[in-house]
């Protein structure tokens, strides 16, 4: 379990991939908050995880809806491409709300990049991160939500909200 404010922030990757609704993103530029919620997922059980996390990231889109966006993002194997239209399909039928389908961008990438530009050790957990505008990584945890990491990101959040609104 990490949570943490970074002093030094690591940019957040550029990779790209299609919301439930088949759009095309290409993140971090695609983000379309001022302060972005990002819960990344390596593996198909690890939902529940996510799951933790959501009433909290709603909680906090929901009070400044004009800043925050939340984002869930499966990040699949690139071996697994060829199967893309099967698993977002079981994905879709998963999740009836339109705007988290919205909000739920499968990515098919090497995963490697991505996990050394974040300094993820392993994928056996959840990400959950704090980006600004500009992509930078403010705040992280990983696992399923906690009492301290709740309280991490409600302050992370406010901080970057106090910051926008100056």
């Amino acid at each position: 379990m990490l949570t943490v404010l970074l002093s030094t922030a690591l940019l957040f990757p550029t990779v790209i991939g299609k919301n439930l609704h088949g759009d095309r993103f290409t993140l971090p530029e695609g983000f379309t908050g001022s302060i972005n919620i990002v819960l990344v997922a390596f593996q198909r059980e690890q939902q529940p995880e996510v799951d933790t996390w959501l009433p909290l990231v709603k909680e906090l889109e929901a009070e400044t809806p004009e800043l925050v966006r939340y984002w869930e993002l499966p990040t699949i194997s690139s071996g697994y491409k060829w199967m893309s239209f099967i698993i977002d399909n079981g994905m879709r039928s998963g999740i009836p709300d339109s705007t988290a389908r919205e909000r739920t961008i499968t990515l098919y990438i090497d995963r490697s990049p991505m996990l050394e530009a974040l300094e993820i050790p392993n994928t056996e957990e959840i990400e959950v991160y704090v980006l600004d505008a500009n992509g930078y990584v403010r705040w992280r945890d990983r696992g399923p939500r906690t009492d301290t990491g709740a309280a991490g990101l409600r302050s992370a959040v406010g901080e970057l909200i106090r910051g926008d609104r100056e």
